[in-house]
């Protein structure tokens, strides 16, 4: 019972790592369960009561599946192939897919990840060769058009409406296998080739969220320096995957150079495709469908930053966007607010005019404009979206960060400490339980859902005062006291050392310059440089300054980082491990004779080679050293 127990609480811990799952999974434990559930089963459709659950699976996929007027473009496939797109799918591409693959639930085929993950090296290979068939053949199986849909209720929706409820496909493993392939191949030739602007941001390597709020709050802090005016505008998309117009996306990816097969795949895999609603245990009859990118598809989030890779094209001169997914954040600022409203009111045109084309949809009410400067406007002037005014608002909450005029930092602060507050809630209804988890587990369970929280948009947080980051580390010790099961009076030192845990405060300062490092050592790949090698966001003075001074603490040049190889195929690039493998890897020995053994190890063993020595003892403060021979 106690082993079955940890492991148990072992994998709790590992869902912890996600917030979201973390307090859905809490509230189930403790049965505090929300009653704000539609019990009575009841749809209203055209002003009637539908009880029985087929009929309402059958309205729901005719919902899911509305069709939309699609318009083919003529396409040519006959261009140059791209070659590193479109060479032979090898078993290490299926092998890595395979290990990435979550144990989600299947799809229409009932096959489990777990069966990919049981089979053997024989099974692979056949496995591989299948998925090379598909490839060049594009005979495409048809469960993996099939997705079957959960519809799951929006929340503070009325359950009783269709068009409260969300789609959440299950769609084949298989499938998922080998679109991660091809999601690997597509992201890394995107990234390689710089085919994205540095102004898309989300599912592409190193174009993270942090970055791209630290992007727009950089340019806050510059307009504030320089008394400009700075007006945001952030435009939300209707239905953003189920809009995208499929042959529109097809004549881009062969315009920045997907061609091929793979595009042949992503064309045939999008088209007629089919859903069916599985509700109160009824299944659905099928639909047959057109409507934009599949839901639950593995290739979706990345096709989707290829549709909106031109959006920049609609900004005037000095306007600026930000866009994650179906996220856009676009901004200006200048000392004349007429120039500002001038400028945005063309680039609102330019935007109509470019959904209109690639047949998307805004959504204006959902939409908002705020003035984010410290000067005062006299007026809000009218800044519409096709004719439909865009409301003012005092603030914006821009990927879980909010943006405002005034007290921002107090705004967010009070936001995060309300929802790690109600986490901390949730962690005492299981911590003071006898078959609970250990502590070690409670610990870990604080530090992954709790101060985690925190640690998103680390390279923004660092620069608050004092005072706020004080308030973090309040956070962090209410969390650990409540983890441990310590008296409020423990001091804060005695709780660190006994949870091995640095303070908040510090961590946040401490993530915050490995994400500087991380992206100068990307180099061209990383979106701080354009394709001409310009940087495309500017560190704060405060963050320039800082990371100067720990340079130099550890007598080291910003142009000794060593910057990342061109590609990053990982086909290509081996990374070897040696650990006791050589004389010198012996700390008995004398410091000068490690030296030389050292410097006559990489003379005959390495040349040509990047090499990082780094001490591999678990410590909070991780030491490396990189050069090259």
């Amino acid at each position: 019972m106690k082993k079955a127990s940890r492991c148990y609480w072992d994998s709790i811990c590992n869902i912890s790592r996600n917030p979201r799952m973390f307090y859905s999974m809490l509230n189930k434990i403790s049965n505090h369960v929300s009653h704000d559930i539609n019990t009575s089963n009841l749809i209203i459709h055209n002003n009637r009561i539908i009880s029985n659950p087929q009929l309402q699976s059958n309205l729901f996929v005719n919902f899911f599946a509305l069709r939309i007027q699609h318009e083919p473009i003529p396409l040519d496939y006959n261009g140059v192939h791209n070659s590193n797109l479109n060479h032979s799918i090898q078993i290490q591409e299926t092998i890595k897919a395979i290990q990435t693959t979550r144990n989600s639930a299947p799809g229409a085929d009932n096959i489990p990840a777990a069966w990919f993950k049981s089979l053997n090296n024989q099974q692979v290979h056949t496995l591989t060769a299948s998925f090379q068939e598909i490839f060049i053949t594009t005979n495409i199986p048809q469960q993996w058009k099939h997705s079957l849909i959960i519809p799951i209720p929006k929340p503070s929706k009325d359950k009783t409406i269709i068009s409260s409820y969300r789609p959440i496909a299950l769609t084949s493993v298989g499938e998922k296998i080998f679109e991660r392939i091809l999601t690997k191949r597509i992201s890394t030739f995107l990234l390689t080739q710089k085919k994205i602007p540095p102004c898309v941001y989300g599912f592409l390597p190193l174009r993270d969220n942090q970055l791209a709020i630290y992007n727009i709050q950089s340019n806050i802090l510059e307009a504030h320096q320089q008394k400009d005016f700075f007006i945001g505008i952030n435009l939300d998309i209707k239905s953003a995957y189920d809009s995208v117009y499929i042959d529109g996306l097809i004549q881009k990816c062969l315009h920045i150079g997907i061609t091929g097969y793979i595009v042949k795949f992503i064309h045939h895999f999008l088209q007629d495709r089919v859903l069916q609603v599985r509700w109160r245990n009824q299944l659905s009859k099928t639909k047959v469908t057109q409507r934009g990118l599949a839901q639950g598809s593995v290739l979706s989030p990345i096709l989707f930053a290829i549709f909106l890779f031109d959006f920049e094209d609609t900004l005037e001169e000095g306007v600026q966007v930000s866009i994650f997914a179906d996220d856009i954040f676009i901004y200006c600022s200048h000392n004349s607010p007429d120039h500002i409203v001038k400028k945005l009111r063309r680039t609102m045109n330019n935007v109509y005019q470019w959904c209109k084309y690639w047949k998307l949809n805004i959504s204006p009410e959902k939409s908002a404009v705020a003035d984010l400067s410290r000067r005062r406007m006299s007026s809000h002037p009218d800044i519409s979206y096709a004719g439909v005014p865009l409301p003012w608002k005092t603030e914006i909450k821009y990927l879980g960060f909010i943006f405002s005029k005034t007290n921002q930092n107090n705004i967010n602060i009070k936001y995060l400490c309300t929802k790690a507050r109600r986490k901390i809630n949730a962690l005492k209804s299981i911590a003071y339980k006898t078959y609970g988890p250990r502590t070690k587990d409670l610990i870990s369970i604080a530090n992954n859902s709790i101060c985690s929280i925190f640690f998103y948009n680390c390279s923004t947080i660092n620069k608050w005062s004092a005072t706020h980051l004080h308030i973090c580390d309040v956070i962090q010790t209410t969390a650990l006291r409540t983890a441990m099961g310590l008296p409020i009076w423990t001091p804060n030192i005695i709780l660190l050392k006994l949870a091995a845990q640095e303070t908040l405060s510090r961590k946040i300062q401490r993530l915050a310059t490995q994400f500087f490092l991380k992206h100068i050592a990307y180099g061209a790949h990383s979106p701080l440089y354009r394709n001409d090698g310009t940087s495309s966001v500017q560190l704060t003075n405060k963050d320039s300054s800082a990371l100067e001074q720990i340079l130099s603490a550890f007598n080291v040049d910003i142009n000794h980082i060593i910057k990342f190889p061109i590609t990053l195929d990982c086909l290509n690039i081996k990374c070897k491990i040696n650990i006791h493998s050589f004389l010198f890897q012996d700390k008995s020995l004398p410091k000068t004779t490690i030296e030389s053994l050292f410097e006559d190890t990489i003379r005959t063993h390495f040349s040509n080679f990047f090499l990082i020595a780094t001490d591999a003892s678990k410590s909070q403060q991780i030491t490396s050293i990189a050069g090259t021979s």
